[in-house]
């Protein structure tokens, strides 16, 4: 298996990148911004739709690997 620290690191990557996902579904909701404008103003090559899908696919692949490496199903466990 894996250690605590990896399964720690794992869990952060994805609560981080669920918190910039939801924030930046915040900003284009309230704001109204629109999505081929920079993310961040000094660096313009990564607009707010690219950032977007790469912090979702981010929490999908690590909820991924959390599930897949940590999750135990209560309904598979045998006899008490």
């Amino acid at each position: 298996m894996a250690s605590r620290f990896f399964r720690a690191l794992v869990l952060s990557a994805w609560l981080y990148s669920l918190m910039l996902w939801l924030y930046i579904v915040a900003r284009i909701l309230i704001s109204g911004a629109d999505v081929h404008y920079p993310f961040v103003d000094s660096i313009p090559s990564i607009s707010i739709s690219a950032m977007g899908v790469a912090s979702f696919l981010l929490s999908f692949v690590s909820m991924a690997v959390y599930f897949t490496l940590w999750w135990k199903q209560p309904w598979t466990k045998g006899p008490p």
